[in-house]
């Protein structure tokens, strides 16, 4: 039994590294019914920060319509994704943030099995690089969101979609 306990506790301490999907995410609570994720050391290197956050929609709408920049405003939602991040990291003063702009999308993207509507965004901070991914879904009349931002070089589209997959 001893032995037992001794190998557990070898497996626990010097198993695998983990993996997209076994990452443990905190979560703080914020004022505007948002949630912040952060993963500590596991993303360390990435410095990724996300938030996920939910808006009213539509029982009507599509994945695909939330691609049409004349039925959702995109320029509103280009400007709110690159402001918000400022507030999303502590590290980042607003005059010292420079870009921002859309770099990609939207587009419709499948993974986990389901569509998403993704666009990606550049911008610097402290002579650093960031980019940031916005992902968004339909869950009956709402409209979820993922906006992740992270140290550009780095790749985390596989924490970024396991965390999407589990926030949807």
């Amino acid at each position: 039994m001893k032995r037992l306990a001794t190998v557990l506790l070898l497996a626990v301490l010097f198993g695998p590294p983990a993996s997209a999907g076994d990452v443990i995410w905190d979560e703080t609570p914020n004022a505007d019914g948002s949630v912040q994720l952060t993963c500590g050391d596991t993303c360390a290197e990435g410095e990724l920060v996300c938030v996920s956050f939910w808006q009213p929609g539509s029982k009507m709408l599509q994945v695909e319509d939330l691609i049409d920049e004349a039925l959702i405003p995109w320029g509103q939602i280009d400007f709110t994704t690159a402001a918000s991040v400022v507030t999303d990291r502590d590290e980042l003063i607003a005059d010292d943030v420079t870009g921002g702009e859309r770099s990609e999308g939207p587009d419709v993207v499948a993974f986990g099995g389901q569509s998403w509507v993704r666009a990606r965004y550049e911008f610097e901070a402290d002579k650093k690089g960031y980019g940031i991914d916005l992902l968004m879904w339909l869950k009956k009349a709402d409209i979820g969101g993922l906006r992740c931002s992270y140290r550009k070089g780095v790749d985390v589209d596989a924490n970024i979609e396991a965390l999407a997959v589990r926030q949807r």
